[in-house]
Protein backbone atom coordinates (compact mmCIF):
# COMPACT_ATOMS: atom_id res chain seq x y z
CA UNK A 1 0.00 0.00 0.00
CA UNK A 2 2.88 2.34 1.27
CA UNK A 3 4.71 1.66 -2.08
CA UNK A 4 1.68 2.21 -4.47
CA UNK A 5 1.11 5.76 -2.57
CA UNK A 6 5.14 6.03 -2.70
CA UNK A 7 4.97 5.70 -6.04
CA UNK A 8 2.01 7.43 -7.20
CA UNK A 9 2.85 10.74 -4.95
CA UNK A 10 6.51 10.67 -4.55
CA UNK A 11 7.96 10.07 -7.79
CA UNK A 12 5.59 12.83 -9.69
CA UNK A 13 6.35 15.34 -6.67
CA UNK A 14 9.74 14.77 -7.47
CA UNK A 15 9.54 15.38 -11.26
CA UNK A 16 7.74 18.22 -10.82
CA UNK A 17 10.02 20.25 -8.36
CA UNK A 18 12.71 19.58 -11.14
CA UNK A 19 10.31 20.90 -13.65
CA UNK A 20 9.84 23.86 -11.43
CA UNK A 21 13.41 24.13 -10.68
CA UNK A 22 14.37 24.06 -13.82
CA UNK A 23 12.10 26.53 -15.43
CA UNK A 24 13.39 28.94 -11.93
CA UNK A 25 16.83 28.55 -13.68
CA UNK A 26 16.59 28.64 -16.96
CA UNK A 27 17.01 32.33 -17.08
CA UNK A 28 19.98 32.64 -15.07
CA UNK A 29 21.25 29.95 -17.44
CA UNK A 30 20.98 30.96 -20.71
CA UNK A 31 22.58 34.58 -19.15
CA UNK A 32 25.11 33.05 -18.00
CA UNK A 33 25.24 31.56 -21.20
CA UNK A 34 25.01 34.35 -22.81
CA UNK A 35 27.86 35.96 -21.28
CA UNK A 36 30.39 34.13 -22.43
CA UNK A 37 32.33 34.63 -25.91
CA UNK A 38 33.12 31.30 -27.11
CA UNK A 39 29.76 28.72 -26.11
CA UNK A 40 30.20 25.41 -26.86
CA UNK A 41 28.23 22.27 -25.87
CA UNK A 42 30.60 21.29 -23.33
CA UNK A 43 30.07 24.40 -21.90
CA UNK A 44 26.29 24.69 -21.88
CA UNK A 45 26.13 21.17 -20.53
CA UNK A 46 28.26 21.68 -17.78
CA UNK A 47 26.44 24.58 -16.85
CA UNK A 48 23.14 22.83 -17.10
CA UNK A 49 24.61 20.15 -14.78
CA UNK A 50 25.27 22.86 -12.13
CA UNK A 51 22.27 24.74 -12.66
CA UNK A 52 20.10 21.89 -12.39
CA UNK A 53 21.51 20.17 -9.54
CA UNK A 54 19.71 21.06 -6.62
CA UNK A 55 16.59 20.23 -8.57
CA UNK A 56 17.81 17.01 -9.08
CA UNK A 57 18.34 16.30 -5.66
CA UNK A 58 14.67 17.23 -4.58
CA UNK A 59 13.86 14.48 -6.84
CA UNK A 60 16.40 11.78 -5.56
CA UNK A 61 15.20 13.18 -1.78
CA UNK A 62 11.44 12.45 -3.37
CA UNK A 63 12.36 8.96 -4.64
CA UNK A 64 14.25 7.59 -1.35
CA UNK A 65 10.38 6.45 0.09
CA UNK A 66 9.67 4.61 -3.28
CA UNK A 67 13.15 2.83 -3.53
CA UNK A 68 12.82 1.75 0.43
CA UNK A 69 9.49 0.79 0.65
CA UNK A 70 9.99 -1.43 -2.85
CA UNK A 71 12.72 -2.86 -0.74
CA UNK A 72 10.64 -4.03 2.25
CA UNK A 73 8.03 -5.33 -0.14
CA UNK A 74 10.49 -7.20 -2.01
CA UNK A 75 11.81 -8.57 1.07
CA UNK A 76 8.07 -9.60 2.14
CA UNK A 77 7.84 -11.36 -0.71
CA UNK A 78 10.67 -13.52 -0.33
CA UNK A 79 9.77 -14.41 3.28
CA UNK A 80 6.68 -15.52 1.76
CA UNK A 81 8.29 -17.66 -0.65
CA UNK A 82 10.78 -19.11 1.76
CA UNK A 83 7.41 -20.08 3.63
CA UNK A 84 5.59 -21.62 0.90
CA UNK A 85 8.55 -23.22 -0.43
CA UNK A 86 10.01 -24.87 2.73
CA UNK A 87 7.20 -27.23 3.80
CA UNK A 88 9.53 -28.23 6.48
CA UNK A 89 9.93 -24.04 8.31
CA UNK A 90 7.47 -24.26 11.58
CA UNK A 91 6.22 -20.91 13.11
CA UNK A 92 9.31 -21.50 15.69
CA UNK A 93 12.16 -22.29 12.88
CA UNK A 94 15.60 -19.99 13.79
CA UNK A 95 15.99 -19.66 9.96
CA UNK A 96 12.91 -17.99 10.01
CA UNK A 97 13.44 -15.58 12.49
CA UNK A 98 17.10 -14.84 10.97
CA UNK A 99 16.04 -14.03 7.73
CA UNK A 100 12.73 -12.49 8.29
CA UNK A 101 12.66 -11.05 11.73
CA UNK A 102 10.78 -8.20 10.82
CA UNK A 103 7.54 -9.42 9.97
CA UNK A 104 4.68 -11.23 11.95
CA UNK A 105 5.41 -14.69 11.49
CA UNK A 106 1.41 -15.31 11.74
CA UNK A 107 1.49 -12.78 9.01
CA UNK A 108 3.81 -14.20 6.92
CA UNK A 109 2.05 -17.97 7.18
CA UNK A 110 -1.38 -16.82 6.61
CA UNK A 111 0.20 -15.44 3.12
CA UNK A 112 1.88 -18.31 1.79
CA UNK A 113 -1.75 -19.75 2.49
CA UNK A 114 -0.21 -22.31 5.15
Amino acid sequence: MLFWLTLGVGLPLGVVLYVMWVKRIFPAMMRSIDREKRVDVESIAMKALFFGFPGLVMMMVCAIPVIYFGHLRKQFDYCVQVVRVNKQITRESEDLRERCGGYEVEELFRAAGR
